[in-house]
């Protein structure tokens, strides 16, 4: 068990993680965000503005048109790392690593979506009392 009965506000799990860009010689990462765990998205975005704060050319990523409330946007997949942190302790727990992560221009907010993040866990949200858990299997479970 990664996370157990971790409250959240207004019915919006957050969870905090960092971006972390390994393929660049310093492994620039962003800072530390909230971001939204998302089951209605399919992928992984990020505001596109993060490119460049950790080294990568948000243009030179694998254009991917996507569906949002707002309409269709071109966002720009990235092979990217994951870092995890508790959302109580702060403690890192978990690295999803080499994943593909769409740059979006004119998102505002990190979505954790089905493919590179929601895939690695079992997700149990209890909106009554307002808590989540995140589990990994103990034989899959790694070290951060």
């Amino acid at each position: 068990m990664l996370i157990r009965d971790s409250r959240f506000d207004e019915y919006t799990p957050l969870l905090p993680v960092e971006i972390i860009n390994s393929n660049h010689p310093d492994k620039l990462s962003s800072p530390r965000l909230h971001a939204i765990i998302d089951t209605g998205a399919s992928e992984c975005c990020v505001p596109g503005e993060l490119a460049s704060i950790i080294g990568l050319d948000l243009k030179q990523g694998t254009p991917n048109v996507i569906n949002t409330a707002g309409g269709e946007v071109t966002a720009y997949g990235h092979l990217t790392d994951i870092k995890i942190y508790h959302p109580a302790t702060e403690e890192l727990i978990y690295t999803i690593e080499n994943v593909i992560i769409d740059y979006t221009p004119g998102l505002n907010v990190v979505l954790l979506g089905h493919r590179s993040f929601l895939s690695h866990f079992k997700l149990i949200i209890d909106y009554p009392d307002q808590t989540y858990s995140i589990i990994k299997e103990p034989e899959e479970e790694q070290t951060a």
